[in-house]
């Protein structure tokens, strides 16, 4: 992307983006801290994401504003909305962004979505990203199962993003990259609890361009002079395209439900029903990108989850927006009001809102020009309509049926609606204006061909659902409903039925519900199915209505007379999910008492709600249950008892059970695999995996993966690299993060060269590596001191076409200082600098290169270095420079001080600020505070020099601990470090005078046998003290 022109080209368009400067400012941190570290959004959080299973109350509401510029007083009034402007003036269109949030955990017990708001984004990715202004990202995230997904993805996406190879030139690419990226790195991340997804729905603002990228049912929706513009579509199971994309995989949709279990057919996350990775899912994380240039039509952009648009339309939104801007011209509170609106209208679910305007002003009055046009169907019109169906998306199927029906129906007469001096036609057009006004909500069909819409169309019960499905509002989906029922020769069936209660469930219309159950047998000479009372069943599941829940089995009792087992079912999978006490009694007085006989999936709901509360002891009582009534449980059963053991760290116990089953499958041995691989405990994890190999069972990836770590963490390199050897030759299918992982084993055994071995393997193999690959090898080959196999592999990284990210060039960087090739290193972070890598608040690299120098006794390189650093990092650089001056004055406890608030501000101290304080300490005889100081230093890899321990061993030997300087001695020479004189001379000193004339000839040899020369002072000490022992004598 080219943006040195005043041209931001995104993929298939291109916008301007000159004469634009963006303001906003305040955190990023979609919590509304202005205190939080940019360490939250660029941190590395995919490695741990080990959280409770237990999902904590968050706070009620979470509000932010962001703005950096002033505006003008609101104008308090507003007219009708319409098309036109109220003035024809055209002024020159400066985009400014200023964003406001609001968020809400509803009804629900938990808040599970996440949001950011990044006004500025060159403060993220730093100003060389060469980025136009203004740049922005938002996001929306609604998470489901838990908060980890959503959280997960809210800290990463936009790291994904900026560390893509394709952006920002080819920014649809790096969009779609990171979705999956952020969906492969969670499912790595998470533990055995696997059951945790989210949406995500992000708009990427690049001067006037604007990318909206959606995996989900939230939903995006531009304001455009008071119309809404819809810039994403609901991924919903029944959606047309879905659908068809589900079955197309071997996906089942139920009740509207994907595979019964989850309501969108887009997330991230979910791994529990995408199953192991490689393989195909009709869960998809990919999204679908919408992009447009913002004109100055454009006012603002609302993003909401689908708690706000289960009960209000894009329409509705967006003119309470417009009329809340012009009443006080603040995001925040247009936020605010949607989540008080959407909570006053009875929502369901956790609510979140970002509103983006683009303008520093309020946006204009709009007024409505009366029109003195009559109008009517005609050639013309029939054309027009000819145009409108078009451009229509092949996702329309339902409204394509409907309008070509309509064309292929010779025209009736054509009547003026109300034209002037014609009783008939007035008579007529007043006649139909009801009718047509219904029918227009209910198909979009444009309001001059309403004439048309009395023409007999033979639509089936599937075109009916799918546009009752598409309604927005409980009332769009009625009328949709009754219009149907008005076509010739069209009959409802149980199918456009349980549809509609479907809908009307979502906005919480029991009681037409019930109307509705009242009317069927009439309407259709038939009582309601199973399937509409399990509809209705879940839809007061989904409100947490739990004790009205109970009740449906007596309006089944009244059209069925004996409800079947699978509305029992149903209910009872309602009960178990909210209180598995009620549940327990719904079986025990409803189910038993009445001589209602359970199946599996009975006893398996039972299990699923008393291993969701941890009742163990009860559930192997479950167990005996189903035993002493002659049945045999099955493997779904024993592997819900199974998971929450292992999670509950019984994981011995959940071996022993796994002896009673009959029939494991993958699952259960994945399982028990987990749960000894959390333990350590990989000699039962290997006698399990060779079992589940002689039953024919391949453990998915993950497990491997998990097996693979602790193989490697315990040094077994080698029998790691026959298991994976093993499940390949079984058929298993291996990611690039088990390769990856087995090489970071290799490499920290020291056999860098073998884990280059299986880099090419995996590449023979079709598993192509990633820079993560790259970046373990390369710091296994700077540990061996192989530097110039280490500049190999960062060259042919680039051949590769894999980015170079930091963590490449820090590792490098640091281990060419650290062995003394500081030119080099200089080119390196010369390289970085270029790459902008080194312009997202590290500091690390540069580091290293003061290490470097100071390393070479090149101190006024390294100080010059450490002040040319303060345009980049000048807090840090501030920090320290006040750090180096108290240690001059001899003020180390002020020094101590200040560098404290460095650590706390998550700042990484250098080697000379390091190196100060160590001498510091030492010389006014704290000696455990320098070495303590010493210890964060090796944590924080940086290794002291020389210096450093001599200070430290000196001051031992300054409180006669002699003792403690030997081993000092003996732990650095351990670690590569090699002595020099000023080590060896204070410590052969205070032996002397100790009288410890054997220990210190001792020392005295060693310093030789290293080849150190001793300087007068070591020879002053010893011969000293053989004088004062000879005399003695």
């Amino acid at each position: 992307m080219n943006f040195d022109r005043k041209l931001c080209v995104f993929e298939g368009f291109t916008c301007e983006a000159a004469a634009m400067s963006g303001v906003g400012g305040g955190c990023p941190c979609p919590r509304g801290s202005s205190e939080c570290s940019m360490e939250d959004l660029n941190g590395d959080t995919v490695g741990n994401l080990n959280q409770n299973t237990g999902k904590p109350p968050r706070d009620l509401s979470v509000n932010r504003h962001s703005i950096s510029s002033s505006w003008s007083e609101s104008e308090s009034n507003m007219n009708i909305i319409g098309f036109k402007s109220s003035t024809e003036e055209k002024s020159d269109f400066s985009l400014v962004l200023r964003s406001g949030s609001c968020s809400d955990k509803g009804p629900k017990q938990y808040m599970e979505d996440e949001f950011i708001c990044v006004d500025i984004l060159s403060e993220c990715v730093g100003p060389g990203a060469n980025l136009p202004s203004p740049a922005a990202f938002y996001g929306v995230f609604d998470g489901h199962g838990g908060v980890d997904a959503a959280s997960f993805t809210r800290k990463n996406m936009l790291n994904f993003i900026a560390e893509d190879a394709h952006f920002p030139a080819g920014i649809k690419k790096a969009v779609k990259c990171a979705f999956v990226k952020a969906d492969l790195a969670f499912r790595d991340a998470i533990t055995l609890d696997n059951s945790s997804g989210t949406t995500a729905l992000i708009a990427l603002m690049l001067g006037r361009a604007v990318l909206i990228a959606n995996a989900g049912d939230s939903r995006a929706v531009l304001g455009k002079r008071g119309r809404a513009i819809e810039l994403s579509k609901d991924h919903k199971p029944n959606c047309t395209s879905e659908r068809l994309r589900i079955e197309k995989l071997g996906g089942v949709i139920y009740d509207g439900y994907l595979n019964g279990q989850l309501s969108v057919a887009r997330a991230l996350g979910d791994w529990h029903i995408k199953g192991s990775k490689g393989s195909k899912s009709p869960l998809s994380a990919e999204p679908e990108l919408e992009e447009i240039v913002l004109t100055e039509e454009d006012e603002f952009l609302i993003m909401g989850c689908d708690g706000l648009w289960d009960v209000m339309s894009s329409q509705c939104a967006v003119t309470m927006v417009r009329r809340e801007l012009m009443q006080h011209n603040d995001p925040t509170t247009c936020a605010k009001v949607l989540v008080a609106e959407a909570l006053q209208r009875n929502t369901c679910d956790n609510l979140t809102v970002v509103v983006v305007c683009f303008s520093k002003d309020p946006p204009p009055k709009i007024e409505i020009p009366r029109s003195y046009r009559r109008r009517s169907i005609s050639a013309e019109g029939l054309d027009l309509l000819k145009g409108v169906l078009s451009e229509l998306s092949p996702g329309d199927a339902s409204r394509l049926v409907i309008y070509n029906k309509l064309l292929q129906t010779p025209s009736p007469p054509v009547f003026p609606f109300s034209m002037a001096g014609s009783d008939t036609n007035t008579q007529y057009s007043s006649k139909l204006s009801l009718s047509t006004e219904k029918t227009i909500k209910c198909t979009g069909i444009p309001f001059q061909f309403q004439s048309h819409l009395y023409c007999s169309c033979a639509l089936s019960s599937e075109h009916v659902s799918q546009l009752i499905l598409e309604k927005k509002s409980a009332s769009e989906a009625l009328e949709c409903f009754r219009w149907a029922s008005t076509i010739p020769n069209f009959v409802h069936s149980q199918s456009t039925y349980r549809t509609l209660i479907h809908k009307l469930c979502t906005f919480r219309r029991f009681d037409t519900v019930k109307q509705l159950l009242d009317e069927m047998p009439h309407s259709l000479g038939a009582p309601p199915a199973d399937d509409i009372f399990i509809t209705i069943i879940r839809g007061l599941g989904r409100h947490r209505m739990t004790r009205t829940v109970i009740k449906v089995l007596d309006l089944a009792y009244k059209f069925h007379g004996s409800p079947s087992l699978k509305i029992f079912n149903s209910i009872l999978d309602v009960l178990v999910k909210d209180d598995i006490d009620m549940a327990r009694d719904f079986y025990r007085k409803s189910m038993m008492a009445t001589g209602v006989q359970g199946d599996d999936y009975t006893f398996g709901i039972l299990m699923k709600g008393l291993c969701l509360t941890n009742r163990i002891r009860e559930g192997f009582k479950l167990l005996q249950l189903i035993k002493s009534r002659g049945a045999a449980p099955n493997t779904v059963v024993y592997n819900t008892l199974l998971h929450a053991l292992c999670r509950n760290g019984k994981v011995g116990r959940a071996r022993s059970l796994m002896s009673e089953m009959e029939d494991p499958n993958d699952v259960t041995f994945n399982i028990l695999i987990s749960g000894f691989c959390k333990e350590g405990n990989s000699v039962q994890a290997l006698v399990l995996l060779e079992k589940s190999f002689g039953m024919g069972f391949v453990p998915d990836v993950v497990t491997v993966t998990k097996l693979l770590e602790i193989l490697c963490n315990a040094g077994r390199v080698m029998e790691a690299a026959e298991v994976l050897e093993r499940v390949e030759s079984m058929g298993g299918i291996l990611d690039v993060v088990a390769y990856n992982t087995l090489i970071k084993g290799f490499c920290g055994a020291g056999k860098v060269k073998v884990g280059l071995h299986f880099l090419k393997q995996m590449e023979s193999k079709g598993c192509l590596p990633n820079v993560d690959t790259y970046n373990v090898l390369i710091s296994g080959f700077c540990g061996s001191g192989m530097l110039d196999l280490a500049l190999d592999l960062f060259n042919d990284m680039k051949t590769d076409g894999i980015k170079w990210n930091f963590v490449t060039f820090d590792t490098l960087i640091r281990g060419l200082c650290s062995k003394g090739r500081i030119e080099e290193g200089f080119s390196i972070l010369d390289l970085m600098e270029e790459s902008k890598e080194g312009s997202r608040g590290h500091i690390g690299p540069y580091n290293s290169i003061i290490y470097g120098l100071f390393k070479q006794n090149r101190f006024d390189e390294a100080a010059e270095f450490l002040t040319k650093m303060g345009n980049l990092f000048p807090r840090a650089v501030a920090r320290s420079m006040m750090i180096l001056e108290h240690c001059k004055k001899g003020a180390i406890e002020d020094a101590k001080r200040v560098y404290d608030q460095m650590i706390d501000e998550g700042g990484i101290p250098s080697i000379l600020v390091y190196n100060c304080l160590v001498h510091g300490f030492c010389q006014q005889g704290s000696v455990r505070e320098a070495v303590e100081l010493m210890n964060e230093m090796i944590a924080n890899n940086c290794f002291p020099i020389p210096s450093t321990f001599n200070a430290v061993i000196t001051g031992f030997c300054r409180q006669g601990k002699d003792e403690s300087a030997l081993k000092l001695v003996e732990d650095i020479t351990a670690r590569g470090c090699v002595p020099n004189t000023e080590t060896y001379s204070p410590l052969i000193d205070v032996l002397c005078k100790k009288g410890d004339l054997q220990k210190a000839m001792e020392v005295f040899l060693q310093m030789v046998d290293k080849g150190v020369l001793p300087d007068l002072f070591i020879w002053n000490s010893l011969l000293l003290s053989l004088n004062q022992e000879r005399h003695f004598h």
